[in-house]
C-alpha cells in the first residue's frame, strides 16, 4: 500500500490525470464513502474503467481518495457535476421533472450534536438519473435549495413536480421564469389555499349544475396483495381561486 502511494504522489506532481482518475471513479460511487469508492474501483478497473482510464499506478489508496477531495472545492464539484449530467440528459418535451428531499440515514452524530444530512435532489424521470443535489442542514431549508437547484439546471418545456413543502409562491415564479410547468402539492401547511380547493371540490361533488369544470378519472392497480382502486378529481379552472385573481399563483 505504502509503495502505491508514493508512486500515486510522484504521478500526481507530474500530471493531474491521476485527480480526474479519482474523481472519474467517485462519480459512479460516491454515495457509498470513500471505502466503497475504492472498492468499486478495484472491482471494475479490469472490465470497464480500463476502457476509459490509464492507470499506470494502478487503483489509487484510500487516503490518497481522501486527500483528493478534500481540496476539492464543494460547489465547483457541484457545478461540473451537474454539467456532466445535462451532457447526459436527453431532455424530452413534458419530461416529468421531479424535486424532493430526503434525509440521509445514518448522517447524524448525537456526541457531536451534528444533525442528519438532508439531501434536495432533482430526478429526471425519463432518462433515470439524478440532475442535481443541495445539502441542507433540515427539511425547512429546503425552500431555499430549490431555487438554487432550478438555477443551476436547464427545465424548459419539463413539468417540474415539488411537494408541499415546495410550494412556495417564489419557487412557482423561479419555475415559471425557466420556461417551465409546475405540479405543486397542497397541505395543511397553507391553509387557506388548501381550504379553498377543498370547498371548490366539495362544491362541484355536490353540484348538479353543470357549472363547474371537474373531471373524474378511475385507477385500478393490483400489487402487494391487494387491489388499489384510485378515484381522482381534477379540475384546469382555477379563475375562481383568490390567488390567481390577485396575481399570486
Amino acid at each position: 500500500m505504502e509503495s502505491e502511494t508514493n508512486a500515486l504522489k510522484v504521478a500526481i506532481i507530474k500530471t493531474a490525470d491521476p485527480v480526474k482518475e479519482k474523481v472519474f471513479f467517485c462519480y459512479y460511487r460516491l454515495a457509498k464513502g470513500i471505502s466503497g469508492i475504492l472498492s468499486y474501483a478495484k472491482e471494475g478497473v479490469r472490465l470497464w474503467f480500463r476502457k476509459y482510464l490509464v492507470l499506470e499506478n494502478g487503483i489509487p489508496s484510500h487516503d490518497m481518495f481522501e486527500r483528493c477531495f478534500r481540496i476539492i472545492n464543494p460547489k465547483q464539484f457541484q457545478k461540473c457535476f451537474i454539467a456532466w449530467t445535462e451532457s447526459l440528459w436527453t431532455k424530452k418535451e413534458g419530461e416529468i421533472v421531479s424535486i424532493d428531499g430526503k434525509t440521509m440515514r445514518r448522517t447524524f452524530d448525537a456526541a457531536c450534536d451534528k444533525k442528519a444530512i438532508h439531501i434536495v435532489s432533482v430526478w429526471a424521470s425519463e432518462n433515470g438519473i439524478v440532475m442535481g443535489q443541495v445539502k441542507t442542514e433540515e427539511k425547512s431549508n429546503e425552500i431555499t435549495a430549490i431555487p438554487e437547484l432550478l438555477d443551476l439546471l436547464v427545465v424548459e418545456g419539463c413539468v417540474v413536480t415539488i411537494d408541499a413543502m415546495g410550494t412556495q409562491k417564489d419557487i412557482a415564479k423561479k419555475i415559471r421564469e425557466k420556461k417551465a410547468e409546475h405540479v405543486l402539492a397542497v397541505k395543511e401547511n397553507q391553509p387557506t389555499l388548501y381550504k379553498d380547493i377543498q370547498d371548490y371540490f366539495e362544491t362541484a361533488l355536490e353540484d348538479n349544475t353543470g357549472d363547474f369544470e371537474v373531471k373524474k378519472q378511475v385507477q385500478m392497480e393490483k400489487g402487494h396483495g391487494r387491489i388499489e382502486k384510485r378515484i381522482y378529481y381534477y379540475s384546469n379552472d382555477i379563475q375562481w381561486m383568490p390567488q390567481k385573481r390577485s396575481g399570486k399563483i
